[in-house]
């Protein structure tokens, strides 16, 4: 997971898995990868068209304005954008 080689990181997955790591084990260690990424680039905003407009207030301000359910478009904070964290 660290070096975002997802073949890699599947791999030894099913690695301890397979020796009977606990899943808790797992997923504590997947929160802290998780976290790296957040503690180096702060709390980023959200792109507007990807925010829920629940009040007229936000619609006018652009939330959710141009939203597709799947689109080719990086949903990543803008100033992540471009940045590759899969390559498939």
């Amino acid at each position: 997971m660290r070096a975002s080689d997802p073949d890699a990181a599947v791999y030894y997955l099913a690695r301890m898995v397979e020796a009977g790591e606990d899943p808790l084990f797992i997923a504590r260690r997947m929160v802290i990868f998780a976290s790296e990424d957040v503690r180096k680039f702060g709390n980023l905003p959200v792109p507007l068209n990807l925010r829920n407009p629940v009040t007229k207030l936000m619609k006018g301000l652009g939330y959710g304005k141009g939203y597709e359910k799947y689109t080719k478009e990086s949903l990543l904070p803008d100033k992540l954008r471009g940045r590759k964290y899969y390559r498939g």
